[in-house]
């Protein structure tokens, strides 16, 4: 029977740790969670295998080797659970990181008293247990758990008074309801020791079950993660057109690359809206819950980098329980200049001969179009602006496609004007000229026509 009760103890390490290393390599989307999960495996892993294989040692030495082991993967598996409720409701960063610190200082002092507190071996039914005795050590871990309990707890009710997102709250509400196993499964393992009793891998038992309900969880809650696969139909539909996709915090969590390339984003770090678009946090907070309630909507803002006019279309993405988990923006009209009731009129001219179908590199032409209208709009405070397209021919189904855009603005620096058309320029405008406005030009890669 001993044999049994240990071997029961040592697959369930080998399942934790198999379970925790798949959802790790799987779960790519699942941002900190799947390291959470990951070291929450390893720690388990180590706290069954380690009482595990204590059943089977011979000698004191062997069994206070394992024991010890066992000890580091308690304190590792409350700990790494108590960090992930606090990941799982958003603290601030702050603070997050404060309450990690203090609990990494916090597990140190338990292990450094607990492991070498007083215990004593003995063989029974050909399994090695032990008997506890209440010293400091014990005094110290019995501490460090009243901590993680309270903390959790605490933490939890603050969050729960102003939680909105309900996936998030099922997840967390799994957390806590699944620890009542440990708390079951602890009794014969810790408590009965103190009495006399022998101890029994229990807490082991209780851990395995408390570890496969958060990953159950964890699996359900990251089914409508957003990722490429599951957002793959918006993505593909719009491969021209800037997306940005927001959390249910209103977070930048994916960009395609020409949302990237045209809002100047190096990378990808949670922004809000206000870190990419001109916007107060209460107009975020305005724009969020009226999307909630209409699942869709518009808003016309200027980019924070080189202050690009935009046309966000947002919708919203539910999960099967109608609940909001992203919000898809398609951002629109790049290219449309405003004149912000300037004393400027805005002159086009085009070539009517110019063929009504053109094939080429439209992304590019847009893009040099709107970086040069939106800097003659920027630099030219009263007068015109003159937008002329025009084609010079190369053969009957080829062309040179000629933009012009001639302004009365203050002009760039004469030494300059030979940069206009190299790529990675910075070119100085003339703060001190009026009205000077050069003809810049820009000629396109051959364009084929139809």
């Amino acid at each position: 029977m001993g044999i049994f009760i240990n071997c029961i103890a040592v697959i369930f390490s080998t399942v934790i740790i198999i379970c925790g290393i798949s959802y790790f390599m799987r779960e790519k989307a699942a941002g900190k969670l799947r390291y959470y999960m990951l070291i929450m495996g390893i720690f388990g892993a180590l706290w069954s295998g380690g009482f595990g294989i204590m059943g089977f040692t011979e000698t004191v030495k062997a069994a206070y080797v394992f024991r010890a082991i066992g000890l580091i993967g308690v304190v590792g598996f409350m700990m790494t659970e108590a960090l992930m409720v606090a990941y799982m409701t958003s603290l601030p960063k702050w603070l997050y990181y404060t309450y990690e610190v203090v609990f990494i200082i916090l597990a140190i002092v338990d292990l450094a008293f607990f492991i070498p507190d007083v215990h004593s071996f003995e063989r029974i039914n050909g399994r090695m247990c032990y008997y506890s005795y209440m010293g400091v050590g014990r005094t110290v871990h019995q501490c460090f758990l009243i901590f993680i309990a309270v903390s959790m707890i605490t933490i939890a009710i603050i969050w729960v008074r102003k939680e909105r997102k309900s996936r998030r709250f099922r997840f967390i509400r799994a957390m806590f309801f699944s620890n009542i196993a440990i708390l079951i499964f602890i009794i014969p393992d810790t408590v009965l020791p103190l009495f006399g009793k022998p101890s029994f891998p229990s807490s082991a038992y209780g851990m395995f079950l408390t570890y496969m309900i958060i990953w159950f969880w964890a699996e359900k809650y990251n089914e409508f993660s957003i990722t490429v696969n599951n957002l793959s139909q918006y993505i593909f539909q719009s491969a021209n057109t800037a997306i940005l996709i927001f959390d249910d915090d209103f977070r930048l969590v994916l960009s395609n690359d020409f949302g990237k390339k045209l809002l100047e984003i190096e990378k990808i770090e949670k922004q809000s809206l206000s870190q990419l678009f001109q916007c107060s946090e209460t107009e975020t907070t305005t724009l969020w819950n009226s999307l909630l309630q209409n699942d869709q909507g518009v808003a016309e803002l200027k980019s924070v980098k080189d202050e690009i006019c935009c046309s966000l279309n947002f919708s919203v993405a539910r999960d099967r329980r109608g609940e909001a988990y992203c919000f898809v923006c398609f951002v629109y009209n790049l290219s449309k200049v405003k004149l912000e009731n300037k004393p400027v009129d805005l002159e086009i001219h085009v070539n009517e001969k110019l063929p009504s179908q053109l094939y080429g590199d439209e992304i590019r032409i847009k893009q040099v179009v709107n970086n040069i209208l939106s800097n003659s709009v920027k630099y030219t405070k009263e007068g015109k602006i003159c937008f002329g397209v025009d084609f010079e021919p190369i053969t009957d189904k080829m062309l040179q496609l000629v933009i012009s855009i001639e302004d009365t603005g203050i002009g760039i620096k004469e030494e300059d004007l030979e940069n206009c058309l190299k790529n990675s320029r910075v070119l100085k405008r003339n703060e001190t000229a009026i009205f000077r406005g050069p003809v810049w030009a820009c000629d396109s890669p051959k364009i084929w026509w139809n």
